[in-house]
């Protein structure tokens, strides 16, 4: 899950298909959680986003997260599917948080 400064956690929701066409082309994405702070976006795409799709894609994941979190770019040949077979469009690199006694 999606965890939040505050505390707060979600599942951060993509609809699948309707990607805003503001957004530049890429074949597939994953976020990943690497602290509260930020969140490194890896994707399969033909380049490297230029500044201005950076920021398309910082202000639609901004309003879609819910915070302004820091985001690193990483253009990547892949994304491997988990053991299981799925694609993972989220993961959290982020310690288990600890609940009350």
């Amino acid at each position: 899950m999606l965890r939040l400064p505050g505390g707060q956690q979600r599942w951060p929701s993509f609809g699948h298909g309707d990607r805003p066409e503001s957004l530049p082309p890429f074949q597939q994405f994953q976020l990943v959680q690497r602290s509260l702070e930020e969140i490194e976006i890896r994707f399969v795409g033909a380049a490297d986003f230029g500044p201005a799709e950076c920021a398309q894609v910082e202000s639609y994941l901004q309003e879609t997260l819910g915070h302004p979190f820091r985001f690193v770019f990483r253009r990547v040949g892949e994304i491997p599917r988990s053991a299981g077979g799925k694609f993972e469009d989220f993961k959290s690199e982020l310690e288990p948080q600890e609940t009350g006694p």
